[in-house]
């Protein structure tokens, strides 16, 4: 599997350790854009040319965060594959807890702290199926083992 096809495309099967260099890669994105972010802050003086800064810091968190969406939702989606799952589990992994999240907002003390303990389940649920649990051994429905030589 190619780069481009191991950050950007769905189909497939990745195995844990090019899932974690997926994520290390999101990693060092996040650190480029916050040392950027830095220096264009220190490099200002004065507030002349701040919307010009603005716009570029904006333009480049917006890359920076859907730089980290997709690649992490598509090696996701692959991490599942290789565990023999439809992609659709990543409702419950991702979207569930968010739900939960916003809920969280609107409870009481105890509706809260129970929304946000089922929510942390349900994020350390999928965070050891798709981040530590070793995949299907031998083809599977997704295609075929990314370990097989």
């Amino acid at each position: 599997m190619n780069w481009k096809t191991a950050f950007f495309g769905f189909g497939g099967r990745v195995n844990r350790a090019k899932y974690w260099l997926v994520i290390l890669a999101n990693i060092v994105v996040w650190i480029a854009f916050i040392v950027l972010a830095n220096i264009l802050r220190d490099s200002v003086e004065s507030f002349d040319g701040l919307s010009r800064i603005s716009l570029l810091f904006g333009i480049s968190g917006f890359t920076a965060i859907a730089f980290s969406l997709w690649t992490g939702f598509a090696v996701a989606v692959k991490r599942l594959h290789d565990r023999a799952r439809s992609a659709w589990w990543i409702v419950l992994y991702w979207l569930v807890p968010i739900a939960l999240g916003i809920a969280w907002l609107y409870l009481d003390d105890f509706g809260g702290l129970a929304v946000a303990g089922v929510s942390l389940a349900i994020l350390l649920w999928g965070f050891v199926e798709i981040a530590l649990l070793k995949g299907t051994a031998g083809a599977n429905a997704y295609g075929p083992d990314p370990l097989a030589r």
